[in-house]
């Protein structure tokens, strides 16, 4: 069984179970499809945590949170007085960091799964190229944030058919290269 925040996301993991894969196989086909079907909680171009293990004493944690840029310091958001920017951490190129998921989940798949990357991708694949029903999750974040530049033809409305196959591209990309294609 695979349980997520998306009923399309828990089937693509429940799809890899059923082809033999582990249960990180599961949980990576799981977060890939996530970032396809709601974008503004999941993606490669992210982060996160994974926390696994059977038994108490064999549980592990793996932190692949974005990190700051490498030419960051401690002025980054102060003008030239010292004082602090309005918005310039939060709104501006500069809030930008750098994406950890792409690397976490495949450090993921090569230390602890069962198959390839391009197996575990394959169901995100499948969802970006062909596409999905709008959910309510991915109406509500794109009425919140500029999210239309994610979609070929401007955010989705209720109920749309959305394809996403520039994505569809990227996740090919990031199972040739085992995550590293991102970087």
């Amino acid at each position: 069984m695979v349980s997520s925040d998306h009923q399309l996301a828990s089937e693509a993991g429940a799809t890899i179970l059923e082809s033999g894969g582990n249960a990180v196989d599961a949980a990576v086909a799981t977060a890939l499809a996530a970032g396809v079907v709601q974008p503004a909680g999941s993606g490669i171009g992210g982060g996160g945590f994974a926390v696994f293990g059977s038994q108490p004493e064999d549980m592990r944690c793996l932190d692949f949170r974005e990190v700051a840029p490498a030419a960051a310091h401690p002025d980054l958001f102060l003008d030239t007085a010292g004082e602090v920017v309005p918005l310039a951490s939060t709104k501006t190129g500069l809030a930008v960091g750098v994406p950890g998921e792409a690397r976490g989940l495949a450090m993921l798949l090569r230390d602890y799964g069962r198959l390839s990357p391009k197996q575990v991708a394959r169901p995100a694949i499948r969802l970006a190229k062909n596409g999905f029903v709008t959910g309510e999750q991915l109406l509500k974040a794109a009425s919140m944030t500029p999210m239309a530049s994610l979609f070929q033809d401007g955010a989705p409305g209720r109920g749309q058919w959305v394809r996403r196959p520039r994505l569809a591209k990227t996740l090919k990309s990031w199972a040739r290269s085992a995550g590293e294609a991102l970087y």
